[in-house]
């Protein structure tokens, strides 16, 4: 896969990511399956893992020859 098709794949996951979390009530925010995660807590826990996500990637980008970097 080419990098402008991995590009729009994930921009397109991302975008059908947000079409879903945003049809959602409050009330199904918070609704836990099982004793499990709801999907609030999920929504925040992708949207912490993409700003790690991206600060690795900056830091990728700036240090390139840095082989110590905790990625």
């Amino acid at each position: 896969m080419d990098l402008k098709k991995a590009a729009d794949s994930y921009a397109n996951a991302t975008t059908e990511f947000l079409n879903v979390a945003d049809k959602l009530t409050d009330v199904e925010l918070d609704v836990s399956n099982h004793g499990g995660w709801t999907a609030r807590q999920i929504i925040h826990h992708v949207a912490d893992s993409e700003a790690q996500l991206h600060a690795r990637l900056r830091r990728l980008i700036a240090e390139p020859g840095d082989t110590n970097s905790r990625i």
